[in-house]
């Protein structure tokens, strides 16, 4: 047996049709009784305090609306628990956590999607910022899929503690804290969804450390390309090309520190590569975690032509390792538009839920994937990679590293998220529903979505 989606008494024309009741109280919250109130306000500008007492009784009939609604949430709780538990009696009757999860289990299985939200984000750097250090930020969970149920909010990653005298952290390992907007605790308020409300610490990846697990430190050995032997960089292995011919060390040009790597252009496509959980590096990485990951580079000449790959590779050298939604975990730089300055660049990283064993190596690799034109010396450094933080439960990861100038007190990233709920008005898509009955952010639970659903959000509206 299954568990029916759509028609007369299944399971999302129930709870489109609770969600219709909570459109209706939502709309008598917001526009029914608060339009005329206005109306009546606007009379009294000059005499307040004849009305005083008009505000306050207002919002309790908008309180009575939330009881009214909590009632409404508890039906969809005890649906969801009872059909599930028909569907099929080892599933308890009274978890909602277990019972969404079995839902979402054969939505996939019956290829079953509800509306897509989109996610959009922005970030600006302080005006009066000191450090020059990059923040990378992922709207997207270890598994790689969307976080949709992410607040739409401008949040402020705030530098709180320095390493000034007085400032009470590490130079190059400053503490941030992400600020987010005020947010309303009852889903079933009419001022929901709000804003996060979340203060998360973020530390600063300094990248002149090497290899030490957990989220926000560097999980690589010599980022900065400091120690080498005959040209190769220590704790890397040269998978192709040759050493002191296409690729060398190099005492004339650093971002930090004394050494870079030089490849030079024309020749090889030199390919160096780290491995995890090895005497490379002994870090292991987790599976269905996000990883940000940056490299700087630079030329003397900008050349007509070249492509650096950055990625993560298998036991065979060659094929990328990909993320839980068959995406290539694999980023690129394009040496024509590289300049004679260091510019930074990023992706992020998702192991796949796949059993590793004995014979189930992982890399991360530096690669020409593109020839270099000949003429050209590129310059590398700085390969940092760490585990990203969640500001909230399926919130923004964002993860910050060092640049060559230390962040200051007060220093600043502005972090501007959008949602569009599905493009509904009064959040009326299932995604957003779930979330509202059934804390499905909370839980870290998100159900299958697609730009064409085939569970129609009518069933909601009609």
């Amino acid at each position: 047996m299954t568990i029916s989606f759509t028609g007369d008494e299944s399971l999302y024309g129930r709870i489109g049709k609770i969600g219709k009741v909570l459109d209706k109280i939502r709309t008598w919250q917001n526009t029914t009784i608060t339009s005329p109130v206005n109306e009546v306000m606007a009379m009294f500008d000059t005499e307040y305090d004849l009305v005083s007492g008009v505000i306050a009784a207002q919002d309790t009939e908008r309180t009575a609306g939330v009881t009214f609604g909590t009632s409404l949430q508890t039906l969809a709780l005890n649906t969801i628990n009872r059909m599930v538990w028909r569907d099929n009696p080892q599933y308890t009757r009274t978890d909602a956590s277990v019972s969404i999860t079995e839902l979402i289990r054969q939505m996939k299985a019956d290829s079953k999607t509800v509306k897509t939200c989109t996610i959009g984000t922005s970030t600006a750097t302080g005006a009066a910022n000191v450090g020059n250090g990059t923040l990378v930020i992922s709207t997207k969970r270890g598994d790689g899929l969307v976080n949709e149920n992410i607040f739409a909010e401008t949040a402020n990653l705030t530098c709180t503690a320095d390493g000034s005298a007085a400032g009470g952290g590490v130079q190059f390992n400053e503490t941030f804290t992400f600020y987010g907007d005020a947010a309303i605790a009852n889903p079933l308020s009419w001022e929901w969804p709000g804003g996060s409300g979340s203060q998360t610490t973020v530390k600063v990846v300094n990248t002149a450390q090497d290899a030490t697990t957990g989220v926000g430190n560097n999980h690589l050995k010599n980022s900065e390309m400091e120690n080498w032997t005959a040209n190769v960089p220590d704790n890397w292995s040269l998978l192709f090309g040759t050493a002191g011919v296409d690729i060398f060390r190099d005492n004339t040009v650093a971002y930090t520190g004394s050494y870079s790597c030089k490849i030079v252009g024309g020749g090889a496509n030199v390919s160096i590569a780290q491995q995890f959980d090895s005497a490379q590096n002994a870090a292991k990485l987790k599976t269905e975690v996000p990883y940000a990951v940056i490299i700087r580079a630079k030329v003397d000449v900008v050349p007509a032509a070249g492509v650096v790959t950055v990625d993560l590779i298998k036991q065979d050298g060659t094929t990328v390792w990909a993320d839980s939604q068959s995406v290539a975990n694999s980023f690129t730089v394009n040496c024509p538009s590289l300049t004679t300055n260091w510019q930074t660049f990023s992706g992020v990283f998702r192991m796949p839920n796949a059993l590793f064993d004995a014979f189930t190596t992982y890399r991360i690799r530096v690669r020409i994937s593109t020839g270099l034109s000949a003429g050209t010396n590129l310059y590398l450094e700085d390969v940092a990679m760490t585990e990203m933080y969640e500001t909230y439960a399926s919130g923004l990861y964002v993860a910050l590293f060092t640049g060559s100038l230390a962040f200051y007190k007060n220093d600043t990233f502005t972090i501007t998220t959008t949602n569009d709920r599905g493009g509904a008005t009064n959040l009326n898509t299932f995604q957003t529903l779930c979330d509202r009955l059934w804390d499905m952010r909370g839980k870290r639970l998100l159900l299958p979505s697609n730009g064409a659903p085939n569970i129609a959000d009518t069933l909601i509206t009609a």
